[in-house]
C-alpha cells in the first residue's frame, strides 16, 4: 500500500499510473453520488460514511498528483530506452534491375537514398475484392505517379550515379538480404 502513494521514477510502462489515476476517478466519483446510488436512512450511519468518503476522496486526490508525475517519467524513460537508429546501408542496384523488377511485379516498394533523403519508389496495382487479378497498374517516384515505364524510368534517371540506384529495401526487407 506504501508503494501505491510513492512516486515511481523507474517506470517505462504507462499502464501503472493510468490505472491509479482510473481507480482514484471512480472512488472520487463514486463518493459525489454516493447518495444517487444508495439511501443511507441512519444519521450516524451516514456520517460515518461519509467520513470514509472524505478519506478516500482525499488518498484519490494524492493518488492523481502522484500518478501525473508518473505519467512523465513513464515518458522519459521509454525515450531515453529506445534503441540507436544504426545507419541504414544502401546498396547500389542498376537502373536495369530495378525497371525489370518494377515492370514484373504489380506491387514492389524501393526505399532509396538520395541527396534529399529516402524515398520510396515502385509500382502499385488495384485490385478487386476476392480476385487476385491486378489492374491500373501505376509507377511513382516519391509522391509522383507515372502511366508509363520509360517515364518513371527517365525521372529514374536523375537519383542515378553510373546507372545505379542506392537501394535500402525492397518491399520492407533489406537490400542486401533480398
Amino acid at each position: 500500500m506504501r508503494k501505491f502513494f510513492e512516486l515511481q521514477t523507474k517506470l517505462t510502462s504507462y499502464t501503472y499510473p493510468l490505472s491509479k489515476i482510473c481507480v482514484s476517478i471512480s472512488i472520487i466519483l463514486f463518493s459525489i453520488f454516493r447518495n444517487n446510488l444508495f439511501i443511507i436512512s441512519s444519521k450516524p450511519l451516514n456520517f460515518v460514511v461519509s467520513l470514509l468518503c472524505l478519506a478516500a476522496t482525499l488518498a484519490s486526490v494524492l493518488c492523481i498528483y502522484i500518478a501525473v508525475p508518473e505519467l512523465f517519467y513513464a515518458y522519459k524513460n521509454r525515450k531515453a530506452n529506445l534503441p540507436e537508429r544504426k545507419p541504414t546501408t544502401a546498396i547500389p542496384y542498376d537502373l536495369e534491375t530495378i525497371k525489370r523488377l518494377v515492370q514484373e511485379n504489380d506491387i514492389i516498394e524501393f526505399e532509396i537514398r538520395t541527396t534529399e533523403g529516402i524515398i520510396q519508389i515502385g509500382a502499385s496495382s488495384d485490385c478487386k475484392v476476392d480476385s487476385s487479378v491486378f489492374f491500373d497498374k501505376r509507377f511513382y517516384i516519391g509522391e509522383n505517379e507515372y502511366l508509363t515505364i520509360e517515364k518513371f524510368e527517365e525521372d529514374l534517371l536523375r537519383y542515378a550515379v553510373d546507372k545505379e540506384i542506392p537501394v535500402i529495401t525492397i518491399d520492407g526487407v533489406k537490400a542486401e538480404k533480398w
